[in-house]
């Protein structure tokens, strides 16, 4: 049998497996419904449909999510999750050049995004739907700049603390500024070119 362990009331899991049968559960239903996001919209999205799709009885569903909001929020975890690690990796070396480390952190952030097209569907339907989306999104911002900002300080020792994390947060506006404008956009090329020139020339003010 599954060992199941309470989470925290803000975690979007009732219950998280502790076990790699009840992580696959959880995948699972996190997957279908991403599915259902893409095919045919979160308002025919149901913890019944996704249930149906997944092949699983909806008291399984519940044993893990509480309702459909409560599954929008986990995916919404999921993709920070793998966002934070994927640029994890593009602040993992300090001797870049400001160049490469730009190219690589928007490259990043667009391989990020071209591959969850289930993204702006999850958000824009959370920002109304989820009463915790607000302090969610504040505390994944939070970790980001965070570990951004350590990472500036270590390219630039005279930064204090409270202007890396200023930066890192501006860098952050400009980044996540020019995916949304630029998502299916035939302009997308000439975008980059000029978002990367304005984040590179911005942070040469400082490291």
């Amino acid at each position: 049998m599954t060992k199941l362990t309470k989470t925290t009331p803000e975690a979007p899991l009732r219950t998280a497996p502790q076990q790699t049968r009840g992580q696959d559960r959880v995948k699972l239903i996190l997957e279908v419904a991403e599915d259902l996001l893409l095919s045919k919209g979160y308002e025919a999205l149901s913890t019944n449909a996704i249930a149906a799709e997944a092949k699983i009885s909806i008291g399984s569903l519940y044993h893990f999510f509480e309702d459909k909001v409560a599954i929008l929020e986990a995916l919404i975890t999921r993709y920070n999750e793998a966002q934070f690690e994927m640029l994890k990796v593009v602040h993992a070396d300090k001797n870049v050049s400001l160049e490469g480390y730009v190219g690589s952190l928007l490259t990043t952030l667009i391989k990020f995004s071209e591959g969850r097209p289930g993204l702006l569907i999850a958000f824009s339907h959370a920002v109304t739907a989820s009463p915790k989306f607000e302090k969610m999104e504040t505390e994944f911002t939070q970790k980001l700049t965070a570990m951004m900002g350590a990472y500036y300080r270590q390219r630039n020792s005279k930064l204090t603390e409270k202007k890396a994390l200023l930066v890192a947060w501006t860098v952050i506006v400009m980044a996540e500024g020019f995916l949304l404008a630029s998502y299916d956009s035939k302009r997308a090329v000439e975008r980059y070119r000029e978002v990367k020139k304005a984040i590179r020339r911005y942070l040469e003010l400082y490291l």
